[in-house]
């Protein structure tokens, strides 16, 4: 399985650590594509082909959608925020929402991490 993953630019160069002031002012596709008059499409209405059931012990049974509503159950009612399944679902949903990850691909990654979660629960009982 192929993990979510946002592409870095490297920072510009800084002038007096061997680039020259034509280097540091050159225009990059990095600066076009990121300039303050750009919109950076984010999918806030996109859903899974399938929707994921969640327990939770106070509401009952809930159903998450899609990427906008994994993440926000991931970061509200997440008693435990940690673990490596946690990070990937974090990173693969904000992916999704950028355009930047399968939708469906994110929705594993949830899964992945509410059964890690899960186990962590109910080891600590």
């Amino acid at each position: 399985m192929r993990l979510c993953s946002v592409r870095q630019d490297p920072p510009p160069p800084v002038p007096g650590e061997g680039a020259d002031h034509r280097d540091v002012c050159r225009p990059t596709t990095c600066d076009k594509r990121y300039s303050l008059n750009s919109v950076i499409a984010v999918g806030f209405t996109l859903e899974w082909s399938y929707s994921v059931s969640v327990w939770d012990d106070g509401a009952g049974e809930r159903r998450i959608h899609g990427p906008r509503a994994a993440l926000r159950y991931l970061q509200d009612d997440f008693s435990i925020r940690s673990g490596q399944a946690y990070w990937t679902a974090i990173d693969a949903c904000n992916a999704a929402l950028l355009h930047r990850c399968d939708v469906d691909e994110a929705r594993t990654h949830f899964i992945a991490a509410y059964a890690e979660y899960m186990v962590k629960l109910h080891g600590q009982q």
